[in-house]
């Protein structure tokens, strides 16, 4: 910043100096050259992330198959803390977008807050933003999650004698004890905006983003009249620019939904489509990952869920079958 700053005071000199000098009659000209000038002024300093050469990426193709090699099977980024999800995708890396869409009360939350702890327990310092529930209801869920007691139960006060005592342990033994922060923000409306989401976890220095859900947070600027697709456009850009154009790019999982139609539409075929979701041309472009769950009649007697893969850009889309147990906090991918 403060080369680019020192470069146009000294292009401004020259040109002022340039044009006071001239002729009269020549003053277009010269001032015309200098528009060029600045013009490629502007060019050089651009990032090499927005522009290159490929005849200067010639060594940068080769270490890069080289780092592939040595890094075959390493996962970077968020992961889902499911093994065979987290072998295929290779992980949610920093900069990148993945999206879990889902019919509303099927328990997307739920599967984000067990990501976001998955995170946790693992040495990450994640930032959860649930947007729809309170902060009470989602650590409630979390330590359900993470004891795999009945979140029933816990509500009740009905646990039995060796869930309590499980229940206790792990906040005594493992919550209290730990080193690197959970934090979960419910932020009110007014930060509920892109640039409000991606400065908090900034802030505190976390490691990613979960969000639940896409549907909940506020354009930057309302504009009256304005269609929400068109707001979630500039949301979903907005957050992969914040998120991407750092120092520190950052991880981001959000939750989604999908439409009536959509899910009528699912019923027939067992399987949901890129349509099927709230604008999901825009989330298509916007998101490098794009997984919707889905429980048919049977799933639902297994207590099964299906993680459709919809759209990816690294790897092939794939999807999973989860175990999928809520009132027992299990969620697990089988295959």
């Amino acid at each position: 910043g403060d080369y680019v700053r020192k470069m146009a005071a000294e292009f401004a000199r020259e040109m002022i100096t340039s044009v006071s000098g001239a002729e009269p009659e020549e003053r277009v000209a010269v001032l015309g050259d200098f528009s060029t000038q600045l013009s490629s002024l502007t060019l050089s300093l651009q990032s090499r992330r927005t522009v290159s050469d490929m005849r200067e990426s010639a060594d940068r193709i080769l270490s890069a198959y080289d780092e592939a090699v040595a890094t075959q099977g390493q996962i970077e980024g968020l992961r889902f803390g499911m093994p065979i999800v987290d072998a295929h995708t290779g992980g949610i890396r920093p900069g990148e977008m993945a999206v879990i869409a889902a019919p509303a009360k099927v328990g997307k939350s739920f599967i984000l807050d067990l990501i976001a702890y998955n995170e946790w327990a693992r040495g990450q310092s994640p930032a959860l933003f649930t947007l729809e529930n309170s902060i009470e209801m989602t650590e409630a869920r979390i330590a359900c999650m993470a004891t795999n007691i009945s979140s029933l139960d816990l509500q009740r006060g009905t646990l039995t004698d060796a869930d309590y005592n499980r229940l206790r342990e792990w906040v005594n033994d493992v919550l209290r004890t730990a080193d690197n922060p959970l934090r979960i923000f419910n932020p009110t409306t007014v930060n509920r905006t892109p640039h409000g989401i991606v400065q908090a976890a900034r802030a505190y220095d976390c490691d990613s983003i979960v969000l639940d859900q896409l549907t909940f947070v506020e354009a930057t600027e309302k504009i009256r009249g304005q269609a929400r697709s068109y707001e979630l456009k500039d949301i979903i850009h907005s957050l992969k620019d914040l998120i991407d154009h750092s120092r520190k790019p950052l991880p981001l999982l959000a939750a989604h939904q999908i439409k009536r139609e959509g899910i009528t539409r699912a019923a027939s075929t067992g399987r949901l489509l890129m349509t099927d979701m709230a604008d999901g041309s825009e989330v298509e472009r916007g998101f490098d990952f794009v997984f919707g769950l889905y429980q048919t009649d049977d799933d639902r007697q297994a207590q099964e869920m299906q993680l459709q893969g919809l759209a990816a850009r690294r790897v092939p889309s794939k999807s999973f079958a989860l175990t999928w147990d809520l009132s027992a906090g299990l969620i697990i991918a089988n295959r």
